[in-house]
């Protein structure tokens, strides 16, 4: 991915990639590109962004938590989302010990998030 810069240096947007396509995703300038993403998935529909910041508050440098909604079903949960961790310490415990851990009514598996901020 690559970012959209305007004249005055203000990124507008991220340029993704995949599948033989290319599309923008403003979305990703709310996340800090200096912080430790991890990909939450099997998140069911029960669960919204304060519980998936709940589940993962124990950590003390997290930063976000942002369930992925579809925009074209009324809000409807994709059943994933991302959590993203300052310290690069939080970022891997919470990997450790979070995998396979309920948050709601399902399992979540976690990875490292694939898309890169730059």
């Amino acid at each position: 991915s690559t970012s959209t810069v305007r004249p005055d240096g203000k990124r507008v947007t991220v340029v993704r990639q995949g599948g033989g396509k290319q599309w923008e995703d403003p979305s990703l300038l709310e996340w800090d590109p200096t912080h430790f993403r991890l990909f939450v998935g099997n998140i069911g529909g029960d669960v919204a962004d304060d519980v998936l910041h709940k589940a993962f508050s124990n950590y003390p440098s997290l930063s976000k938590a942002r369930v992925i909604r579809d925009k074209s079903q009324a809000g409807k949960s994709r059943g994933y989302g991302f959590v993203a961790f300052k310290d690069p310490e939080d970022y891997f415990r919470a990997f450790k010990e979070m995998n396979g851990k309920y948050i709601g009514s399902h399992p979540v598996l976690l990875r490292k998030a694939q898309t890169e901020i730059k």
